[in-house]
């Protein structure tokens, strides 16, 4: 008789930060937020037998794989080789009660947040899918929330901030500094929602690629042959109004 032994293995997972949220899993942001890959991914993962779950506070997507070079248990490769370039689209949607704990702009119908594993953002051992927060520009608008670095430090903005009101940005009736300085999901990733050709409206979505990386720690697959799975964690961190 022929054993069959199917192995899955993580593909890449994405790690929620929010301060906001507490530790255990009855209080996590995941009651706060949906994840669905788009339709475009569903077939991707139907054909390379990739599945997903949401954990508490990360997306782990697993897909089947095999050894290989067996007996040895690592590195594992995917049991259906990829082929050509692989673009895998979550739509993240966010409750009411997220976007109430979140600083973050309005994001919707007209503009979407864009995370994506192509950026080089790396924080000590995290590697980030947000982009680096902004350098203040005195010379341009901000809505509410928006969030800037200024001489090392980050500051949020409490209320829509307009050049033509010449508003300083140590003005604390218009800005808040944020302290730590961190990495955080900022107006900087915002993208135009049309440019995304979204089919739905949505929060943010996650845009994960096989090709096209800056640095090779963000990468779904080792250099060596046979798509070797290096099973990436990548970090959203999001500022917290709590």
């Amino acid at each position: 008789m022929d054993i069959v032994s199917t192995i899955y293995q993580e593909l890449f997972s994405v790690k929620f930060l929010h301060s906001g949220y507490g530790m255990q899993p009855s209080d996590t942001i995941a009651r706060d937020i949906e994840l669905t890959p788009d339709e475009g991914t569903k077939k991707l993962f139907a054909g390379y037998n990739i599945s997903y779950r949401v954990l508490n506070d990360t997306l782990v997507c697993f897909i089947r794989s095999k050894l290989f070079n067996p007996p040895a248990r690592n590195p594992k490769v995917p049991f259906i080789s990829f082929f050509g370039d692989i673009h895998i689209r979550f739509l993240m949607f966010a409750t009411q009660s997220f976007i109430n704990k979140t600083g973050v702009v309005a994001a919707g119908k007209d503009q979407v947040y864009q995370f994506s594993n192509t950026i080089d953002n790396v924080i000590a051992t995290d590697k980030f899918i947000n982009k680096p927060v902004g350098i203040y520009d005195a010379n341009k608008d901000y809505d509410a929330d928006a969030i800037v670095v200024q001489s090392g430090q980050l500051f949020i903005t409490v209320r829509p901030v307009l050049t033509i009101d010449n508003i300083a940005i140590n003005d604390i009736a218009y800005w808040k500094q944020i302290s730590p300085v961190e990495q955080l999901v900022n107006n900087a990733d915002l993208a135009d929602a049309d440019t995304l050709e979204l089919k739905e409206t949505c929060f943010a979505v996650i845009d994960i690629h096989n090709n096209g990386t800056t640095n090779t720690s963000y990468d779904l697959f080792g250099s060596l042959p046979d798509n070797q799975l290096q099973s990436p964690v990548y970090s959203l961190k999001f500022n917290s109004k709590i």
